[in-house]
């Protein structure tokens, strides 16, 4: 009986060898091949994004970025054709340069049109969280709404100086959002004269008792809400410094009204308080007169040297309002001592008029002894006014429009017991085909 032996075929070493190694590879191609995107997602977040002042041919569109960085828009009829720029309005298309605060007036559009935009960065373009662009449509043409005259006022940060490129959000009850950016004096001017309601073309006749909500955002991220009506923002009583919130309204009006009824020369260019010399037992004096009705009040307040190094004047500008008072405080506390306050203004012939007083700020716990004028003792007191509210700016709540990052989810990371068992399962399958 014979026994048949059939050779098995085997897989030449070179070869088993070669596909091992083949194999090998490849699996350190995948492992080792980076991960790509096509946007950095996680740092393509906008703080703030506003559509404000539309119209039926224009659109001015705010946006806040989360770093500093140049940004513009892209924009449409054809959501899927997004053919057209439009930059920030300090910028050229070869000049662009990096801002928090992003600011772009759309112009000469088409009535009664819906429009996409995307916002784009030097890191990627910017859309709505379901990936799609975002909308705005123009108004039908619509007639003038209003001959209110404009809200107007003046901005200034905690150094005193102008506060430029901020940006200017009014809110009229019932109408759409209002939009300006100041300018290199701090200044702003927004139009009453096409006012619709939030959602539709009908058209709004703002009441001159109607309430307003003013938010002022600046380059730094710096906010104030000023809540007034519509008969005090033309202009506005004093100027806004950033970080403080204010509230002007009626009440308050009539208040001061009757507590310098007699003291006020109506007409007339004067300080009503401080008196000459007066000796005063607080920080932050409340420096009160007259000018005429809604001229401009420039206030110098000026620490005189006693043998120390002098302060560095506190300067700023506002309004007298539509009786001609001023009221204002300074910045900053003033240290005891001699202080110097002038005021510059215009007269009815549009010359300039400057009236200066000298006035003491008392020690903590000293008392005003003695004759402060020739009139007699000045005993000063803090007068209700349109003054700043004590109140924290509101941190508003605006929804993150780019893609992030998902949380990692809990549980066993399966990936490396996978490769180890992938490897495993080669290198068996390798000495397999070679033994």
């Amino acid at each position: 009986m014979y026994k048949l032996y059939q050779d098995e075929k085997k897989i030449p070493t070179p070869v088993a060898f070669l596909f091992l190694l083949l194999m090998l590879s490849t699996l350190g191609f995948v492992l080792n091949k980076p991960k790509t995107t096509s946007v950095s997602a996680s740092k393509l977040r906008l703080e703030r994004l506003e559509i404000a002042n539309i119209t039926n041919n224009s659109v001015s569109i705010f946006w806040r970025t989360k770093e500093k960085e140049a940004s513009w828009l892209i924009y449409g009829e054809d959501e899927r054709k997004l053919n057209k720029q439009i930059f920030d309005d300090r910028d050229l298309a070869d000049n662009k340069n990096s801002y928090f605060n992003h600011y772009a007036i759309f112009k000469n559009l088409q009535p009664n049109k819906k429009y996409f935009f995307e916002i784009v960065t030097t890191k990627g373009v910017i859309r709505q969280n379901n990936n799609s662009p975002f909308i705005f449509v123009t108004k039908t043409q619509l007639p003038l709404s209003s001959s209110l005259p404009p809200a107007m006022g003046s901005i200034q940060g905690r150094n005193g100086r102008p506060l430029i490129n901020g940006i200017i959000l009014l809110k009229i009850e019932g109408a759409g959002l209002l939009s300006d950016r100041t300018k290199d004096k701090g200044e702003w001017l927004i139009p009453f004269y096409y006012l619709t309601k939030i959602d539709t073309d009908e058209l709004i006749q703002p009441k001159v008792d109607s309430s307003v909500t003013i938010e002022v955002i600046s380059e730094e991220g710096e906010m104030s809400t000023v809540k007034t009506i519509v008969k005090k923002t033309s202009p506005l009583p004093q100027t806004v410094i950033i970080g403080k919130n204010y509230e002007f309204n009626d009440e308050k009006e009539k208040v001061l009204s009757e507590t310098t009824k007699g003291q006020l020369s109506f007409g007339k260019i004067d300080i009503i308080f401080p008196k000459e010399n007066a000796a005063i037992d607080a920080k932050k004096p409340n420096l009160r007169g007259t000018a005429l009705p809604h001229k401009k009040v420039k206030i110098i307040i000026e620490s005189l040297p006693t043998g120390r190094q002098a302060k560095t004047p506190q300067i700023f500008e506002i309004y007298a309002d539509k009786d001609g008072v001023w009221n204002s405080a300074p910045f900053y506390d003033l240290d005891p001592g001699k202080h110097q306050l002038t005021i510059i203004t215009e007269d009815e012939n549009n010359k300039e008029v400057k009236i200066t007083r000298i006035f003491n700020i008392l020690k903590s716990g000293e008392s005003v002894l003695g004759e402060a004028t020739p009139s007699g003792t000045i005993t000063p007191t803090e007068m209700p006014t349109d003054t700043p509210v004590p109140t924290t700016p509101p941190v508003t709540s605006t929804p993150v429009v780019s893609v992030t990052q998902p949380a990692p989810k809990p549980g066993i990371n399966f990936f490396p017991l996978t490769v180890v068992s992938t490897v495993l399962m080669i290198l068996g399958t390798g000495l397999i085909m070679i033994f």
